[in-house]
């Protein structure tokens, strides 16, 4: 049984998910043209709790940095919306003032990601990602509606791991993220030759050795690496998250011989 590899790049991370398909799969993978594609952000409804953290995690790994913010913006008491339908309009208000002062400041194009947060018993308020296009001070002012908190986004060891779910984190389904729709999105890329079961037992072996993986990897530093063993059909699960070492500009354009992309 072959191994696919399936590669999620973006920003300055790059993502490996290796697992092992049938013959057929890679005969019909074979017979088709080399082509890339983007990240799809499907309907959320149709996001488990994982996929969604996962595309979100990506999706923030490609479009911001740690010179963007993360801002959380309330209602005050007299401001604060009863129905989802005056929160909708406020929101929408909010976005069309912003688009404005940018505009007319010769401000560079806006970016963003906001999850609405409300339940019975806490304060509505949003959780919004935006692009270094405004200051605090002006986001309070053109907010209008109450109080504003925004800090510079912080990477964790595993990128916007952490952000990523404590975004998507919600066990009473009442958070949902929305992108703006200028995002980038993570390329995919898939490769059904670069792992024979030899390569497949090193890359197992290895235990996540950085050495190592950078030989695969060339200009990229490990960050994450896990081995999941199947029972059933013996075979292995491997993923891997690394990221671009600090100078190196030239990653993307090396070349893998017998590529495929998807």
């Amino acid at each position: 049984m072959p191994y696919r590899e399936k590669q999620f790049i973006g920003g300055e991370y790059l993502e490996c998910k290796v697992y092992p398909i049938t013959f057929m799969e890679r005969r019909c993978k074979k017979s088709n043209k080399k082509r890339k594609r983007k990240e799809s952000l499907p309907k959320q409804k149709n996001l488990n709790e994982k996929n969604s953290k996962d595309t979100l995690r990506r999706t923030i790994e490609c479009n911001f940095t740690c010179r963007d913010w993360f801002a959380t913006l309330g209602w005050t008491d007299e401001k604060r919306p009863k129905t989802e339908e005056r929160m909708s309009k406020d929101l929408k208000n909010f976005f069309e003032r912003l688009r404005r002062f940018l505009k007319r400041n010769n401000r560079e194009e806006l970016k963003y990601i906001y999850v609405i947060e409300y339940d019975e018993n806490i304060n509505l308020h949003i959780h919004m990602i935006i692009n270094n296009v405004v200051s605090i001070e002006e986001l309070q002012k053109i907010w209008g509606n109450g109080n504003v908190d925004a800090k510079h986004l912080r990477e964790d060891d595993l990128g916007y791991e952490g952000l990523a779910e404590y975004l998507t984190k919600d066990p009473k389904g009442k958070k949902r993220w929305v992108p703006s729709r200028n995002l980038d999105r993570a390329d995919i890329e898939t490769d059904d030759f670069k792992f024979n079961n030899k390569k497949i037992r090193e890359l197992v072996q290895c235990q996540g050795d950085r050495e190592f993986i950078r030989k695969l990897y060339p200009g990229y530093t490990l960050k994450y690496f896990e081995v999941n063993f199947n029972e059933i059909n013996s075979k292995y699960y491997i993923n891997l998250r690394l990221k671009k070492e600090k100078g190196n500009t030239e990653v993307r354009k090396r070349k893998i011989k017998n590529k495929r992309k998807n």
